[in-house]
């Protein structure tokens, strides 16, 4: 089936500084979004106050902070698009992002999963992508600190939860995020899975998003 309705979700958890930009970000999409849904974590709702002034978004009644993973799982249930597009609340997608992952799923049936370029901070060099997965189960960040990638999408063993676009019946045969992995990991799982149930995983590095992000921080 080709999806002709993206559902945007983002988890928020004390990111509330650069959420409206994330939302808007979504908002200036050349493919909008049908819905934003924004799951606060945030026991102080700081995410809700931050978004006061912005329109067009649904954020979701507080609840236990479950993670990331249960966080997404909260957000992805009330989504109604043909296709889900999380996205970190400290990153903010090129214009033209949805557009592609979109494209990538219209062109195969099979696929599952697509993931965009995350960047870094200056945009000019990668953050993650796609992420080799070993033996043993553990992944990282494919690509870190190489120049950014102009090329065609490409199969991959995973990609990076924060800017996974996924089709919403294939989330919902895999049961979402496996919520013990509370933060990171559960992306790579769910590739996996979705992998072993026959659903093609795609890196699509012409969509991206630019990642606000440290690594070897506590959070």
């Amino acid at each position: 089936m080709t999806p002709s309705t993206v559902s945007a979700v983002i988890v928020s958890y004390g990111h509330h500084d650069g959420l409206p930009a994330t939302v808007r970000s979504l908002q200036a999409q050349t493919r909008p979004p049908l819905e934003i849904l924004v799951v606060d974590n945030d026991p102080a709702r700081r995410g809700v106050a931050a978004l006061g002034e912005v329109d067009g978004v649904t954020v979701l009644p507080a609840g236990p902070n479950d993670g990331f993973a249960g966080g997404c799982n909260r957000g992805v249930a009330a989504a109604t698009g043909d296709v889900v597009f999380l996205l970190n609340p400290d990153a903010q997608a090129h214009a033209d992002c949805l557009e592609r992952l979109v494209e990538v799923f219209a062109s195969r049936a099979d696929v599952g999963v697509v993931g965009a370029q995350v960047l870094m901070p200056d945009g000019t060099t990668t953050n993650a992508g796609h992420n080799p997965v070993h033996a043993t189960g553990l992944s990282w960040s494919g690509g870190l600190h190489e120049p950014t990638e102009e090329g065609p999408d490409r199969p991959v063993l995973a990609v990076s939860g924060a800017a996974l676009a996924v089709r919403r019946e294939v989330w919902a045969q895999l049961g979402g995020f496996a919520t013990p992995f509370f933060t990171y990991v559960e992306d790579t799982d769910l590739c996996w899975r979705a992998r072993l149930a026959g659903y093609d995983v795609r890196y699509c590095p012409r969509a991206a998003v630019r990642h606000d992000y440290v690594f070897g921080k506590a959070s």
